[in-house]
């Protein structure tokens, strides 16, 4: 019995693993995407975009201000 309900725990484990999986593949597929039609210029701008609104998130998270510099670029 115990080994059964390891296999169900194993198996319902690799499941949301392999849906993990698959929800980063069509991201990094809508990615290359994108960036196949905006070019390399806009996959720069896109990135620093990305990197700016990762900053400005940690930011809100840990509860401090931004400079206003920065809260205008977000």
């Amino acid at each position: 019995m115990l080994s059964r309900v390891k296999h169900i725990v194993n198996h319902t484990h690799e499941n949301k693993k392999r849906e993990e999986v698959h929800a980063i593949s069509g991201e990094l597929q809508l990615y290359n995407q994108l960036v196949g039609h905006v070019g390399i210029h806009g996959q720069r701008r896109f990135t620093e975009a990305l990197e700016k609104r990762s900053l400005v998130y940690r930011f809100r998270m840990t509860g401090r201000e931004l400079p206003i510099s920065q809260e205008r670029a977000s």
